[in-house]
């Protein structure tokens, strides 16, 4: 049986519209393409800043508006304009994938089973953090039907 996924809500948290060039947002540059581990680097006024999986936090709104007209903070022409995302610094995952116009629906379940089983626990650890890491496996004990204070009782092996 198949049921019609709802559309998205607008998310509001996503207006920058208040924020001032003294604010600091977060900027989303390569977002979802680039590797879980991967680290790109944009250079600006205040220095280099360092995207974690296409993810950087507290940059300079005054920073993130210039890269997105594709110059410097201080004016000079970026080659190959990159394409940011700015929101603000509170947002969370979710926002930034409805930002970049990603969706679940977007990529294939087979395509991300395929990409789950070719991680290790640690990679998949890393890439989501431990809390996230942790609430996904709750999903899946609970979906399991499986406690979770005695899941891992009797587990010698090294979780990561």
């Amino acid at each position: 049986m198949t049921t019609a996924t709802p559309p998205l809500a607008p998310l509001v948290a996503t207006d920058v519209s208040a924020l001032v060039d003294t604010d600091l947002c977060t900027v989303l540059y390569n977002y979802g393409t680039p590797a879980a581990d991967s680290v790109q680097r944009l250079g600006g006024i205040e220095g280099i800043v360092t995207f974690k999986s296409g993810v950087a936090r507290n940059v300079p709104y005054r920073v993130a508006k210039a890269w997105r007209e594709g110059v410097t903070a201080d004016g000079k022409k970026i080659a190959g304009a990159p394409k940011v995302h700015i929101l603000p610094n509170a947002a969370t995952e979710a926002e930034y994938a409805q930002a970049c116009g990603l969706s679940a629906e977007a990529v294939s379940p087979q395509r991300t089973a395929a990409a789950l089983k070719g991680m290790s626990v640690g990679q998949l650890i890393d890439l989501l953090g431990p809390d996230d890491a942790r609430l996904l496996a709750d999903a899946v004990y609970d979906a399991l039907g499986l406690h979770h204070s005695t899941a891992f009782a009797g587990s010698t092996k090294k979780q990561r």
